[in-house]
């Protein structure tokens, strides 16, 4: 056998390979040896206090077996010290998931409360909580040492706290630290167990969920805090344990009572301490942790990173996808009519727009069904608005967008009806909860609309829900997802100056059917490793009609896909991070895509990534790289030579590797001090044309290759919120655009692209104040961006996009009303995409204002009802996003919500 048949054969066996699916087995094998990895270091390395696993366990605890127990202590607490209509200020210390405090709410009228807890995982649980129950403007979460409270001195008129006495190892210090931060005459209510008044037959039944309650002598706990009291120079104290008839055998408790005198002197070592305050989490958001959350993106992206949580989707009355995320920094919209009804961009990153993953299952089909995703299913939205999303999505250099569906920690129900403008309704029904080691999720939705009379603009929807969460111990959870829509979608008729054939055809999808499906295994070992494991299928299976013929055309336009993805994270020493990860996906679509119906697509993509970061003192740099690659199974889109008539004719590509796309990243933070960190970023790679996609030559255009570089500063400061200013620039050589012409290639009409060098430069500010004047909190956030791309081989002004993109809002409430408002500005641009005449004219389009209001009034306890008022574009803007599609204008939905729990 020569050298050359050799080689054939080599190849040949490498192809038979790959149709087995050998890289799937070795994905399998590779998860296997990962997991041994973690456990062997699971017994050097035990979990350490105070982890995300540590809280949600905890949650559990509290959501069950405590759960009687907050009620009468709370009434207790109000009753004892009159606090029913006092003003003033009380701090729950070690109050965890924040059960007290919401039922200390609910006794008070005017008292606003801080849940100081040294665990921030419990934060997000806590302040959902706190938002369902209509008390958000009287709370917020510190993460606090008892030892050392991040309190100024006279501070606070209560501080409260049961079950955490027991955690504290300076226990003579925490409560010097308590006096401190009391104000004088203010009152100290501090213990573990039950209130005096708890019914013997519930505490009975409460210590049985607990298999006994902890062990402790309460005989020698009285006595240690009788001698700190004294050692402290507190007279007026009380401890006791609660000893009701007929409670024999039961540990009631025990608690302690002090007021803090006028004058109290305590040891130097506290009187000279200056105390700073922590940061105050209001949004919910997780501290960034890769250990715990593996796919968490380098440290210098912090800048460039979003989170939109749960709270401020209802404070915006936000009903989709898409408009949840309107007022991420240098967010862009552009609403149409057609098969994709909404495209999502930041910082004007487009072509291709920024992926989509569900908890983190990568999307390679996503974009028909954003703004068919219920925004009240959604717990977060994770934004990565800059380039170089390394462990969340192929197409990073364009943004990614994670959605993260609602998970409930306890039972609650909820109903909803709305009904507006075009006879839109909307109903909506969910139920979650916990039983065990599960908790789990559902919800039904309806949504409806006509849409504005002579535009073809009628929709509706059934949308459906369910997740569940299951831990059976410590190292292991599994999450599962199944989302499905079932409904139909008429595209919306342009109107001038929109070419004829837009303003006339008569289209739509009937049905507009999709099933996600995603599983993701965790597994924790420890703090030092863990693995996380996701499998995901989606089917999507919509049927486009056009009604402009007779008769009628239908045609399928069914796609779907599986994946697999696994990251490791690795502790390889205590300043030290190493991230690996691997993502196969395979996406087929029998009959083509949009524009490319009749030309099947098979495609599997493979990438592997590998990212560490590391820390010297202050210092965090972190490097990535990754890399994708595709094998064409059957690619029909493209190839064509010459005049596209024999379209049909043209054999497709098949059985062929793509080259390779590689994407490097370098980062870095510095920490000035515990408010200031400076953050840099550097990253480039190429971007492929998305599937079917052709250039004015009918070829496929040229990969793209992307630079971009990312800087700046984050301000945060306790109590008051934060302050971040960026700078970025966009170098993109043979980017991927729309040249603004179309082909009509068979019975279809396809739109092209070119490539062309362009550059874009901008600075981006994001700031929020989280509370002012008690009961309002102000947002805002303001891009400016210069974008230069080249024509006739010089580099010009680019007029498709805007030169400035901000928005702002206010947050505010009064007792039971709450207000809220927000506003969005995009300056002008121009396009050619829909417009009329050959070729087509540029349009002017932006420079808009866009006005938001949502009201509602809260009321109830079981269930706690909220109705509302919302207001889209409240001045009547007339303005569009896209040629001939003008917004619907002013829109009205009024509301009600019921809430069981």
């Amino acid at each position: 056998m020569n050298l050359i048949e050799s080689k054939n054969c080599l190849t040949a066996g490498i192809e038979k390979m790959r149709k087995e699916k050998t890289i799937l087995y070795a994905t399998f094998f590779l998860f296997c040896y990962l997991l041994s990895t973690t456990a062997a270091l699971s017994a050097q390395n035990p979990r350490g206090e105070n982890s995300r696993e540590d809280a949600l366990n905890f949650i559990e605890i509290a959501n069950n077996a405590l759960a009687p127990v907050y009620g009468p202590l709370a009434e207790q607490i109000v009753s004892r010290y009159d606090l029913a209509e006092k003003k003033g200020i009380g701090i729950d210390l070690g109050s965890g998931p924040g059960h007290l405090i919401i039922e200390l709410c609910r006794r008070t009228r005017w008292m606003r409360w801080t849940n100081a807890d040294i665990n921030p995982h419990f934060f997000p649980f806590f302040l959902e909580q706190a938002q369902k129950a209509g008390f958000s403007h009287r709370v917020k979460a510190v993460r606090a040492d008892a030892q050392a409270l991040p309190f100024a001195s006279n501070y606070a008129d209560i501080i409260v706290s049961r079950g955490s006495l027991q955690f504290w190892k300076d226990k003579k210090g925490a409560f010097a630290e308590i006096c401190r931060v009391l104000k004088p005459g203010g009152a100290a209510f501090i213990g573990r167990g039950f209130p005096d008044d708890l019914p013997v037959e519930l505490a009975r039944q409460v210590r049985a969920r607990q298999k006994g309650g902890p062990e402790y002598d309460p005989g020698q706990t009285a006595a240690d805090l009788r001698k700190i009291m004294q050692a402290l120079q507190i007279e007026n104290f009380r401890v006791w344990t609660p000893e009701p008839p007929g409670s024999e055998g039961i540990k009631y408790g025990i608690w302690v009572e002090f007021y803090k005198p006028a004058t109290l002197r305590l040891s130097s070592n506290f009187e000279q301490r200056i105390f700073e305050m922590d940061t105050i989490v209001i949004t919910g958001i997780l501290p960034r942790d890769p250990i715990a959350e593996p796919r968490t993106e380098p440290v210098g992206l912090e800048l460039a990173s979003s989170v939109v949580t749960q709270a401020e989707i209802g404070r915006q009355g936000a009903k989709t996808l898409i408009e949840a995320v309107e007022y991420v920094p240098g967010a862009w919209i552009e609403s149409r009519g057609r098969k994709v009804k909404q495209f999502f961009s930041i910082r004007g990153q487009r072509y291709p727009y920024p992926d989509y993953a569900l908890d983190g299952a990568w999307q390679r089909e996503f974009l028909e069904l954003p703004y068919f995703f219920f925004a009240e299913d959604v717990q977060r939205i994770e934004v990565m608005r800059s380039s170089a999303a390394l462990l969340t999505g192929l197409s990073g250099l364009a943004g990614v967008v994670n959605i993260i569906p609602r998970q409930f920690r306890q039972r609650e129900t909820a109903i909803q009806f709305e009904y507006g403008s075009f006879n839109t309704y909307r109903l909506r029904l969910a139920h979650g909860g916990t039983a065990r080691n599960v908790s789990y999720a559902f919800s039904l939705g309806t949504p409806r609309t006509d849409g504005p009379e002579g535009r073809h603009a009628e929709e509706g929807i059934t949308h459906f829900r369910t997740s569940a969460r299951w831990t059976p111990n410590k190292k292991w959870s599994v999450t599962a997802h199944i989302l499905h829509l079932d409904g139909q979608r008429q595209l919306a008729q342009a109107q001038l100056p929109a070419a004829e054939r837009f303003r006339e055809s008569l289209e739509k999808f009937d049905p507009v059917r999709a099933t996600l499906v995603s599983v993701k295994a965790m597994y924790s070992s420890g703090d030092k490793a863990s693995t996380e494991f996701i499998i995901n299928l989606a089917n999507r299976d919509h049927t486009f009609i056009s009604e402009t013929v007779s008769p009628h055309q239908s045609t399928s336009e069914r796609d779907y896909e599986w994946g697999a993805n696994l990251t490791q994270s690795v502790a390889l020493t205590p300043t030290n991070v190493l991230r690996v990860g691997g993502l196969y996906n395979h996406w087929v679509a029998p009959n083509g895509k949009r524009f490319y119906v009749g030309r099947r697509t098979d495609l599997e993509t493979y990438s592997a990534v590998v990212v560490d970061e590391q820390r010297f003192g202050p210092l965090c740099v972190d490097a990535g790289l990754r890399w994708a690659r595709t094998y064409i199974n059957e690619y029909g889109a493209f190839n064509i030579d010459g005049s596209p008539k024999g379209f049909k004719q043209v054999a497709p590509v098949t059985d062929q590797w793509e080259p390779s796309v590689f994407t490097t990243n370098l980062g870095s933070s510095y920490s000035l001090s515990d408010n200031l960190s400076l953050h840099f970023n550097l990253s480039g790679g190429n971007i492929k044309p998305r599937a079917g996609e052709l250039d004015i030559d009918l070829n496929e255009p040229r990969v793209e290759k992307r630079t971009k570089l990312d800087f700046g500063f984050q301000l945060k400061k306790a109590g008051l919120g934060y302050f971040s200013l960026a700078g970025f620039l966009l170098k993109q050589k043979n980017a991927i655009v729309l040249s603004g012409q179309t082909e009509k290639v068979g019975e279809r009409l396809i739109e092209l692209y070119l490539n062309r060098d362009q550059e874009q430069l901008g600075v981006e500010i994001d700031g929020r104040i989280v509370q002012l004047a008690g009961n309002l909190q102000l947002f805002g956030n303001f891009l400016a961006l210069r974008s230069s791309a080249e024509a006739n081989h010089v580099m010009v002004r680019n007029r498709e996009l805007p030169r400035f993109i901000t928005s702002g809002g206010v947050y505010t409430s009064r007792a039971k009303l709450d207000f809220n408002l927000l506003w969005k500005y995009v300056s002008s641009y121009e396009s050619t995409r829909f417009a009329g005449g050959t070729p087509p004219l540029p349009q002017p389009l932006g420079s808009y204002h866009n006005l938001n209001l949502t009201a509602g009034w809260t009321f109830g306890v079981r269930p706690v009802n909220r109705v509302y008022l919302e207001m889209k574009n409240l001045a009547n803007s007339k303005f569009s996003t896209v040629v001939g599609y003008p917004d619907y204008g002013r829109r009205f939905t009024i509301g009600v919500l019921s809430v069981y729990k």
